[in-house]
């Protein structure tokens, strides 16, 4: 009878995963659809304007009329073609019209809040070449992905202004959220036309530009209200900035650039910065008191460099940190982050740490989630991970891990150690164990008795090839 007994529980608990599916999302643990590893990612901050902005303006504005147009290869617009109160939301993107439409089409729109013109062929300078005043002055979000633009003398212009630089001056006054992704320059200019001064805007997109160097000169046009800014992909190579200019910028990200010198980044100004991301950008190192400013910082993705050490007192002053990624470098050991007490979520997959030491992770008491997958672990000291009483994800997942003791697994609900060299269950030693999900597919075991596995409670999924 004790036999049975043994024997159905661990039928109870044991669950070979062959194949089940092709989803497993951030949070492991209400999945319903498993695969043999968890896929945890890091939270989405990038905004997707074209989906997010849109969504937002019928949201906001769920009485008014929202009217989408894009993707009909539109080739002309008729004058004045919505004469409407009720219209706020309008989406002309990915049509074919240029520079048959001007900016005075829609002044019989005067509640437009939404305006999406990307992707039309249409020239910036002789879309804004009718009087300013004609612009419908209620719009918030103004989108001019993909277009062109080039310098144009003063007489080409059906109104007097006192140079170009002006013209592109006036924005609709209510202009809050601009996207001007991929702007085609004929002159290589770049954003010298540009000027934001006299707006109220706080998100503004660039990304997919070419502007090489960020410094206060380039901010002298811009509201004191900007609050996000995007700058991926733009061939950076330096950012500075004044603070009299951006101490109000929250939100900053420049993926993908290339700021492979020291002291090319300078965030000084930004002391209310809470997000910065700077993934994929040739980092190699990083001066120690790159963030000293920025004590607000809840988000920092370094992912994707070259990093291979990072000073002790990198995140001496970054005390607010809640999510920190460094997936995807070359550090060999852990930095010091005792003062980050705040830290939930720690990502270091696809380094090449070999071990973790005793004081690893001292003072990150409230790490829910730790991802160390794709490094060299072997050795991980007994109370290398002890002060982890809130750890509820932790991946170990190709590693080199021959024996595993967790005794702090007071609140872990899923474990992989998937890709390892464990060739017997009691290499796997948990204490006082919540364990809900245990990935160990593609190790050596040979074989699974019930006494092998009797720490684990009768909720636990073994996930196993």
């Amino acid at each position: 009878m004790a036999h049975l007994l043994q024997l159905f529980k661990l039928l109870t608990i044991f669950i070979m995963c062959y194949d089940f599916g092709n989803c497993f999302q951030k949070n492991p643990i209400d999945d319903q659809c498993l695969r043999g590893e968890p896929k945890l990612l890091i939270k989405e901050t990038i905004i997707d304007e074209d989906k997010l902005f849109w969504s937002a303006c019928e949201e906001q504005n769920s009485t008014s009329v929202s009217i989408n147009l894009a993707n009909l290869n539109i080739e002309s617009l008729p004058n004045n073609f919505i004469n409407s109160d009720y219209v706020s939301c309008l989406d002309l993107q990915n049509n074919n019209f240029g520079s048959t439409v001007h900016v005075s089409d829609f002044s019989k729109v005067p509640n437009l809040k939404y305006l999406n013109l990307g992707n039309t062929k249409i020239v910036l300078e002789s879309f804004f070449s009718y009087s300013y005043y004609s612009v419908s002055q209620n719009i918030e979000t103004l989108i001019l992905n993909n277009l062109q633009a080039f310098q144009v003398q003063e007489y080409d212009y059906t109104v007097s202004f006192d140079g170009f630089n002006t013209v592109l001056k006036f924005w609709p006054r209510k202009l809050k959220k601009l996207s001007l992704r991929n702007i085609n320059f004929t002159d290589n200019k770049n954003f010298e036309s540009f000027d934001f001064s006299l707006t109220k805007i706080t998100h503004l997109i660039l990304s997919d530009n070419n502007i090489d160097v960020i410094n206060s000169e380039f901010f002298n046009k811009f509201p004191t209200t900007l609050t996000h800014l995007f700058v991926d992909r733009c061939n950076l190579q330096s950012y500075s900035a004044s603070i009299n200019k951006t101490a109000s910028l929250i939100y900053l990200s420049m993926d993908s650039n290339s700021f492979s010198s020291d002291g090319c980044l300078d965030f000084d100004s930004h002391p209310d910065l809470k997000y910065l991301s700077l993934s994929n950008c040739e980092i190699s190192s990083i001066l120690q008191n790159t963030f000293y400013s920025n004590s607000k910082l809840i988000n920092l993705d370094l992912s994707n460099n070259r990093l291979n050490q990072l000073s002790d007192k990198l995140f001496l002053k970054t005390i607010a940190l809640e999510t920190l990624n460094l997936n995807n470098n070359k550090c060999s050991k852990l930095p010091k982050l005792k003062t980050l007490t705040n830290l939930k979520e720690l990502y270091i997959n696809g380094n090449n740490i070999s071990r973790l030491v005793e004081d690893s992770f001292d003072n990150l008491n409230n790490l829910e989630v730790l991802t160390l997958s794709r490094n060299y672990i072997v050795y991980i000291e007994d109370n290398a991970m002890n002060n982890l009483s809130n750890l509820r994800i932790l991946d170990l997942s190709k590693n080199n891990i021959f024996n595993f003791e967790y005794k702090s697994s007071f609140s872990l609900q899923c474990l992989s150690l998937t890709k390892n060299y464990l060739y017997s269950m009691t290499n796997i030693q948990l204490g006082n164990t919540t364990l809900k999900y245990l990935f160990i597919d593609q190790n050596p075991v040979d074989e699974i008795t019930p006494m092998s596995i009797n720490y684990l409670t009768k909720d636990t999924s073994i996930i196993f090839r």
